[in-house]
């Protein structure tokens, strides 16, 4: 049998690399399957309770009246129309943000190839079908795929217009604006980097135009560029139309409350001011850095290597990047809101430079390129190993920060005991069920089914105690000591959390400590290797009551702790 030498298996890596369509099928394959697969196993989020119900509703009730507090609009009407289209279920509300993610990959995959490179294109894509962050949240109703989606889509067409001033990236970056502004708020913060982004490039043209700057190919095509994007008024035109259009038609349920439009805008910049001012969900200022060189060591690695690339040998590409990082990183660093959804934002254009910063690397011959090979594998690897423990091993068991806060698997598993309550009783669908505030989300989105289900606020009445089943929190229990005798009783946990606290209040004291304390290390080797949390997971605690006369129909409610 023939040896292979590493030198040879160099080539025959590279070159399998190098074969574009191959490679673009075999990539595009892994996203579609790991963003489709088994889509609705995990238990449905308090935040994907309340988007996937509140778009149900519009197919009953169409017009949408904009809360910001809630995002955009096109997350309720595209939902529902997928809900239309197909069934109603855990799945198919989860369907449109999988198939965004599978469009991001395929989008990098097209637009950015020609500056990624031979190389640098598919370990892009395949980087982002592996990304931790990226995976886990194409599965999960939230708006922050979409507004990663979109502001690709924006900063491709920049780049692409540099290269090739044509009309139609214009209008592309147009349009994904345009839906940016009624998917999430945070698109005004895409739209500052990429306003900037442009500044920069149309004074840099006006400086050539001037003489300042000395002629060049990078510097005449950016001033051609915008030149060109000045002189095309027809084109601005339609861009600014599409990019209004959008917005109206959406805050306005397509012309039916077009009055409430311009409090709309207000309220997008206005009420997420003040809440980024409360800190509600606040981290600490490493928080974002951290979790990506944690869940996504590859980008981190050899993003950072594109930094020292891009210094020594920018071009246009990846200076836009290192712009759209530093950006996003520095943006959502200060804000006061951190979670790990926002962390997509700064972490796309990381995974773009990393790439960047690979294909430079491949090129090269000798030791750094073999090095580069290794190393680029081997965190590549690692981050798939991330990624698919937080995702399909533990899904909604918060052991990584990436998932943060879960819907805990225990409530899948009571509304099961529900169904087969209904069953046995012959109740059916009309099982008569009382569910406390603290417990509305998700139940409102996994009880739409039953026709006797109550959600109350406060203290229940009295009178609900010959409901079939109760849903109450610790003090809602109380309040009804002793008039509960006819009830089985027992906990379950609504929420399970990752155990922030044991990183959210550290100081440079304790980073110190860190560093000398043996334990430590341990601690974070066990992560690294089993996702161990160095401390136990957090949870939160509901009571089910089932009425006595179900409880002798063989149902115990312990029956939901599934654990």
């Amino acid at each position: 049998m023939k040896m292979v030498t590493p030198a040879q298996l160099q080539r025959k890596v590279l070159t399998a690399i190098g074969r574009r369509p191959v490679w673009f099928a075999l990539i595009v394959g892994i996203a579609v399957v790991s963003r489709l697969l088994d889509l609705g196993s995990r238990a449905m989020h308090h935040d994907e309770s309340i988007h996937a119900a509140t778009a149900l509703q519009r197919l009953f009730d169409f017009p949408y009246v904009y809360d910001p507090l809630y995002h955009g609009p096109f997350l309720y009407f595209a939902v529902a129309l997928v809900f239309a289209l197909t069934d109603i279920s855990d799945g198919a509300a989860r369907l449109l943000p999988a198939i965004s993610g599978i469009a991001l990959i395929c989008a990098v995959g097209y637009l950015l190839r020609d500056g990624l490179g031979r190389y640098g294109t598919p370990l892009a894509m395949l980087g982002l079908a592996l990304s931790t962050g990226f995976l886990y949240y194409s599965r999960f109703l939230r708006n922050d795929i979409f507004i990663a989606l979109l502001t690709l889509l924006a900063m491709a067409a920049l780049y692409r217009y540099l290269r090739e001033p044509r009309r139609r990236w214009v209008l592309l970056a147009a349009t994904a604006f345009g839906i940016s502004l009624v998917t999430k708020e945070n698109a005004y913060i895409s739209g500052f980097i990429f306003t900037v982004a442009l500044s920069a490039l149309g004074a840099a043209a006006l400086l050539r135009r001037q003489n300042v700057i000395a002629p060049g190919p990078g510097i005449d095509a950016i001033s051609a560029a915008m030149t060109a994007l000045v002189v095309d008024r027809r084109g601005l035109a339609l861009a600014l139309a599409a990019m209004a259009a959008i917005p109206i038609a959406l805050y306005s349920s397509f012309g039916v409350n077009l009055q409430l439009v311009p409090q709309a805008f207000y309220d997008s910049v206005a009420v997420w001011a003040e809440v980024h001012q409360s800190g509600r969900i606040d981290q600490p200022w490493f928080f974002y850095p951290a979790l990506t060189l944690l869940l996504e060591p590859w980008a981190a690695v050899f993003g950072a290597g594109g930094l020292l690339l891009w210094i020594r040998r920018p071009d246009l590409l990846a200076s836009l990047l290192v712009w759209w990082l530093a950006a996003s990183f520095a943006i959502y660093t200060l804000a006061g809101e951190k979670a790990a959804w926002l962390a997509l934002h700064p972490l796309l254009p990381t995974y773009l430079l990393a790439a960047w910063a690979s294909d430079r690397l491949l090129r090269r011959s000798g030791g750094v390129r073999l090095a580069a090979l290794v190393l680029g594998a081997m965190l590549l690897a690692l981050t798939a190993r991330h990624s698919i423990a937080s995702t399909f091993l533990y899904g909604d068991v918060p052991r990584t920060p990436i998932a943060y806060s879960q819907t805990s698997r225990d409530i899948p598993a009571a509304v099961e005991l529900f169904e087969e309550a209904g069953a046995r009783s012959g109740y059916g669908w009309a099982l008569p069920i009382h569910v406390g505030q603290a417990a509305h989300w998700p139940f409102v989105w996994y009880l739409r089914g039953y026709s006797a289900v109550d959600f109350f606020y406060g203290q229940p009445d009295p009178a609900t105690l010959g409901q079939a089943v109760l849903v109450l929190s610790e003090e809602q229990a109380g309040a009804f000591d002793g008039l509960l005798d006819g009830y089985v009783a027992a906990p379950i946990r609504i929420r399970v959390w990752f155990p922030e606290h044991i990183y959210r209040y550290w100081t440079w004291d304790s980073v110190g400590a860190f560093i000398a304390e043996p334990d430590y290390w341990r601690s974070l080797a066990e992560f690294v290797i089993s996702h161990k949390p160095p401390a136990p997971i957090g949870s939160s605690e509901i009571y089910l009551y089932l009425r006595e006369d179900l409880a002798r129909l063989g149902l115990d409610p312990a029956q939901a702790q599934a654990r």
